[in-house]
C-alpha cells in the first residue's frame, strides 16, 4: 500500500507540473464585449432597466470534485479524485523542485517555473487523474474556482505571447538539461476559446516525452486537461477533448 501511495503521490507531482505550465500559458479566446450605451429617451418615457449580468457560482472543492467524479476517460474508466489537501501538499513539494530551475532564454523562467509563482489564494482546486501501464496512457482534470478575474485576464492576454516567445528552451534542474518545445495544436474538444497545445521535453540522455495540454474558462471555473502517453497525437488529443468536453458540461 505504501509503494501504491508513493506512486500516486510522484504521477500526481508530475501532473501538477504540465497543470501549473498550462496555467502560466492559460488563455481563452473571444473577448467580454460591453454593451453600448442605449440611446437616451425623452422626459415622458421612463429609461429601460438594465439587465443583471448573472454572476457566476465560485464552486467549493467538494463541488468540484463531485464533477470530477462524474467524468471518465475516452474508454469508460474514471478518474482517481485528488483532494484539495493532497493538490496543495503535493504543490508545495513542486515548488520546492521548481525553484532549482534554470531556463535559456532567460525571460521564460516563469515558463520553466510552470507558473507556481502565480497567486491561487483563496481558489477552490480538484483534480482527478487516470493512469493506463498497459497503454503507457495518462490523464489529468484540474478544476479551479474562485481565481481573481484580473489573474484570468492576465493568462489571457499573456498566452499567445509567451506561446510564441518560448516555444523552444533550455531548463536544467538538478544538472539534467532537457530541451522543451512546446506547439499550438487545434482540434482539442469542442469548447469555445479552447487553448491547446503539444509539449515535447527531450532530455540530454536522448529521453523524449510528450503531453496535449489543453484548457479553458468556463464561468470563471479554469478548466485543464492533460494526456500523456499512447500510440499518437491524435489519440492524446481526443483524450483530452473528451476531458475538457465534459468538465465544460457539468459546469453550469
Amino acid at each position: 500500500m505504501k509503494n501504491t501511495i508513493f506512486a500516486a503521490k510522484s504521477a500526481l507531482a508530475a501532473v501538477m507540473v504540465c497543470g501549473a505550465l498550462a496555467f502560466s500559458l492559460a488563455g481563452c479566446g473571444g473577448s467580454t464585449t460591453t454593451p453600448a450605451g442605449g440611446t437616451a429617451g425623452s422626459s415622458s418615457s421612463p429609461s429601460p432597466t438594465p439587465t443583471p449580468t448573472p454572476t457566476p457560482k465560485k464552486y467549493t472543492a467538494a463541488e468540484l470534485e463531485a464533477v470530477v467524479h462524474q467524468i471518465t476517460d475516452g474508454t469508460g474508466a474514471s478518474l482517481k479524485v485528488i483532494s484539495q489537501k493532497d493538490v496543495a501538499a503535493s504543490l508545495e513539494q513542486v515548488k520546492a523542485l521548481m525553484s532549482q530551475v534554470t531556463a535559456e532564454p532567460a525571460t521564460c523562467k516563469d515558463l520553466a517555473m510552470a507558473g507556481l509563482n502565480r497567486p491561487v489564494e483563496g481558489a477552490s482546486i480538484a483534480m482527478g487523474l487516470n493512469q493506463d501501464a498497459a497503454t503507457g496512457t495518462s490523464n489529468a482534470l484540474t478544476l479551479s474556482s474562485g481565481l481573481d478575474k484580473a489573474v484570468l485576464d492576465q493568462m489571457i492576454a499573456q498566452s499567445d505571447q509567451q506561446l510564441s516567445s518560448c516555444a523552444t528552451l533550455k531548463v536544467t534542474m538538478q544538472g539534467v538539461t532537457s530541451t522543451v518545445t512546446t506547439t499550438k495544436v487545434a482540434g482539442v474538444g469542442s469548447v469555445p476559446g479552447t487553448l491547446a497545445y503539444r509539449s515535447d521535453t527531450k532530455l540530454s540522455s536522448g529521453q523524449r516525452q510528450s503531453v496535449i495540454v489543453a484548457q479553458v474558462v468556463k464561468d470563471d471555473v479554469l478548466i485543464t486537461a492533460t494526456a500523456g502517453g499512447g500510440a499518437s497525437e491524435e489519440a492524446a488529443k481526443d483524450r483530452a477533448g473528451t476531458l475538457l468536453d465534459q468538465a465544460a458540461a457539468l459546469i453550469k
